[in-house]
């Protein structure tokens, strides 16, 4: 969950009602600069590229690997049967292995030697940079509201958390930091959106005098 906390300057008369609102425009801005700063952009806070997937060789069960056919054959082996061996990815004993994909005690798996990142393609992902999605529902559910004085912005789920922390956690540290451009904007926005209500009540007190 990120929160949103806004110090008004002193020297300015703020409504409660403009204080909110102002509130309200800081935390919606940046939950739409976020999401286009990970998802379009692919950039952190520090405005680096977002590391990529995984190019560790893994073990990937048959049954989320890619379409029968497509799997990737390409475990340099020429045994037939490997004994006493372990599927680091299942955890189960190895009794075949063959041109790629092996048997174990717990079914298929495929060997995909680029790792995560070259399994992504296999399923119809796109692997060129990262890109956060959880099976495309993140984005959807990603919400923004206001607890009192504090803007929030997150998931009620914990699903997305999860998938957003495990990101994350993956040499990602500084994902849902606003990069100084996009903070730039969401600034802006606030200023722009101040600058307007006051310009609407000089116009009000205009009228009045007359």
């Amino acid at each position: 969950m990120i929160q949103i906390q806004i110090d008004f300057a002193e020297g300015f008369r703020y409504t409660s009602k403009l204080r909110s609102r102002i509130i309200d425009i800081a935390t919606e801005q940046t939950k739409h600069r976020l999401r286009e700063q990970i998802r379009d952009e692919g950039i952190d806070g520090d405005g680096k590229a977002l590391r990529g997937y995984s190019t560790h060789p893994i073990w990937i069960p048959a049954s989320a690997a890619g379409r029968e056919g497509q799997k990737p054959i390409t475990y340099p082996s020429t045994r037939s049967r490997t004994k006493n061996k372990v599927n680091p990815n299942t955890g189960g004993a190895v009794t075949v292995r063959r041109h790629g994909i092996q048997q174990t005690e717990k079914g298929k798996s495929v060997f995909y030697r680029g790792g995560y990142k070259a399994y992504r393609p296999e399923v119809g992902l796109p692997s060129a940079r990262f890109t956060l999605s959880n099976k495309g529902t993140l984005w959807r559910r990603w919400a923004h509201g206001r607890n009192g004085k504090v803007g929030v912005i997150g998931w009620n789920d914990k699903r997305n958390y999860d998938a957003a922390q495990a990101a994350v956690g993956k040499g990602r540290p500084k994902m849902f930091d606003l990069s100084a451009a996009n903070e730039a904007k969401v600034t802006g926005d606030i200023g722009a959106y101040v600058a307007e209500q006051v310009a609407a009540s000089m116009a009000i007190g205009k009228r009045r005098i007359r």
